[in-house]
């Protein structure tokens, strides 16, 4: 496989969507920089949530 990350850790998590139809949507996180522990990966996400949510368009 190319362009393959080195890493042995995944962070995940279940995330409350507030569908009913789809209650949770699994979070997954690989641990390379910036997340190099399970607080930094959660901080990592909600900003990419925050990014993508400010601008539709490149989500």
């Amino acid at each position: 496989m190319a362009n393959v990350l080195n890493t042995d850790t995944v962070y995940a998590w279940p995330l409350d969507t507030g569908d009913s139809e789809k209650p949770f949507r699994a979070v997954t996180v690989l641990r390379i920089h910036p997340a190099l522990s399970p607080l930094a990966a959660v901080r990592a996400f909600i900003v990419q949530e925050f990014k993508a949510n400010a601008n539709p368009a490149k989500a």
